[in-house]
């Protein structure tokens, strides 16, 4: 960053860049670099700003040096709290007359008067900022003035306030500067379940990857929260041990109030369920999602509307299809599940259940139908699958340009959406491009799937990119050979309903070798697919 950028316009600081350069010999600043020496700007800003200020207006001005955005109440909030536990103290009498002679409104009014290098972000004139460099300099002298105890607990106020405000990007922020690792976990524990039902898991994502991994391993609904973005991720394989571990806790936790350890059981039975039920293992599922359903309070919208989607979808696992429908039904047209924030998982539901039942007219009706309701909503998860959706009916339709247009939003969202919807859509697009006959295109795409999936890091979807590899390959006539990949697809064989099925590529690729061992391997293979399948 050049010394223009750092400060932002600030002409007299330019002026006295400049000065500093020439005391220096440099007739010509040239592209104004970074400087090396800014000496000339610092002492200006301590000697002319901040030393001959009243005493109350330093105070204010290095105490809030911490913010990168600030308002009068917080002003006021953090130097109040500042002069009377901070290191400042006097007696009783001399703190009531800091705190009286000045407030933030006050602050405010005299930083823009006295125009003190301070930015407006708003029309309002609420929220402002200082100049990055003055705030940087403010920053080094509260550093001196201050012990690293008393600057955290500037810090802590500060996490306090915006957490009280709703802010809570800032708010973890705030208690990350300040070293408290146990606010910062109460924190995300406590929006955990509002960031999840706004489908907001990046957001999540990020804030836990924040934290140092021992906070989130000994706090149970930090584990719930990373469990939940395992199955986001389609990395269903690291589940299960942090489920165990999450019971661990909650057995060990015995002051734990029974209503939120039953709440808390109820996660975990629907995580366990979803593993089951794409393992097809539908009464087990069943059960699961039952105890999820029973316990989970209608706040907790995403775990809830969770496990009421495969709750239904499990109904068809076991042979019970109107049940199902019955199900799905209830949630959209009546009963004690008529909210709004559930509606677009019935949806959810009801795309699984037509994609297995191969009603192609009803499934693209009921992706229609998510898509105008997630789409404005911003509902990201429930978005993305419905977009493959559309583009797998007109695939099967052979509306390849339909097809294609689909599959294309879909990968324009991926980081926003399910990442295994993401690789459909990538396995979607490559099979799109080789029925419109462009071999070129398609093996483009099928190179941007395998991309996908290592930057995952899911061993499944680099698992699934290279069996469709495969796919593609027999597809344009070769004869693949699937032993680098097939020897990891174990016995388990997975709910058959979406575009890419290794195991049914392994049994194509053992078909098109043609050897007697490979075909007696496909047709047992076949037979298990067909049990699946049913």
């Amino acid at each position: 960053m050049c010394i223009r950028d750092r400060l932002e316009g600030w002409v007299t600081g330019l002026r006295l860049f400049t000065l500093s350069l020439r005391q220096q010999g440099i007739q010509d600043p040239g592209p104004l670099l970074m400087p090396r020496n800014i000496s000339t700007i610092t002492q200006y800003l301590i000697g002319e700003v901040l030393d001959s200020q009243p005493a109350v207006m330093s105070t204010y001005l290095l105490h809030t040096s911490i913010l990168d955005r600030f308002c009068a109440p917080l002003c006021e909030t953090i130097s109040s709290a500042a002069i009377i536990n901070g290191k400042e103290n006097g007696d009783e009498a001399a703190v009531q007359h800091k705190t009286s002679e000045m407030d933030g409104e006050r602050f405010l009014a005299w930083l823009t008067e006295e125009n003190i290098f301070v930015i407006r972000l708003d029309e309002e004139g609420r929220w402002f900022r200082y100049h990055h460099l003055f705030q940087e300099i403010l920053q080094e002298l509260l550093q001196k003035r201050l012990d690293t105890e008393a600057i955290a607990g500037l810090h802590q106020v500060a996490s306090a306030w915006f957490a009280e405000n709703g802010l809570m990007e800032e708010a973890l922020q705030h208690a990350l500067a300040a070293g408290d690792t146990a606010a910062a976990a109460n924190l995300i524990a406590k929006q955990r379940h509002v960031l999840m039902n706004q489908e907001l898991h990046h957001i999540l994502d990020h804030w836990l990857k924040q934290l140092p991994p021992e906070a989130v391993e000994g706090n149970a609904e930090l584990l719930l929260a990373k469990g939940w973005l395992l199955d986001y991720q389609s990395r269903h394989e690291e589940i299960p041990p942090l489920l165990e571990k999450t019971a661990a806790l909650l057995e060990a936790d015995e002051a734990l109030p029974a209503k939120e350890r039953s709440v808390l059981g109820g996660e975990i039975a629907a995580l366990r369920g979803i593993l089951l039920y794409w393992m097809g293992q539908g009464q087990s599922s069943l059960d699961d999602f039952r105890q999820a359903i029973a316990v989970t309070p209608p706040a907790h919208e995403w775990v809830r509307g969770v496990a009421l989607t495969f709750h239904a979808g499990a109904y068809q696992l076991v042979g019970q299809l109107e049940k199902a429908y019955e199900e799905i039904y209830k949630i959209l047209t009546f009963g004690s599940e008529q909210i709004q924030a559930f509606t677009h998982r019935a949806y959810d539901a009801l795309l699984g259940i037509e994609a297995m039942v191969g009603n192609l007219s009803r499934h693209e009706q009921a992706a229609q139908q998510q898509v105008a309701y997630t789409e404005p909503r911003k509902l990201f998860d429930s978005l993305g699958w419905a977009r493959y959706s559309l583009g797998f009916v007109n695939y099967q339709r052979n509306e390849l340009d339909a097809a294609r247009l689909s599959f294309e939003r879909l990968i324009d969202m991926r980081y926003l959406t399910h990442a295994a919807a993401a690789a459909q859509g990538y396995y979607g697009l490559a099979l799109t491009y080789q029925a419109l006959g462009n071999r070129e295109k398609a093996g483009e795409t099928r190179q941007e799937a395998m991309g996908w999936a290592a930057e995952s890091g899911n061993p499944y979807l680099i698992l699934e990119a290279y069996s469709f590899g495969a796919r593609l390959a027999l597809l344009q006539g070769g004869v693949p050979d699937p032993t680098p990949w097939a020897g990891l697809l174990g016995d388990e064989i997975p709910v058959m309903m979406l575009l890419q099925v290794p195991h049914l590529t392994f049994a194509q690729a053992l078909l098109a070798e043609g050897t007697g061992a490979a075909l007696q391997n496909a047709e047992e293979l076949l037979m298990k697919l067909e049990q699946v399948a049913r």
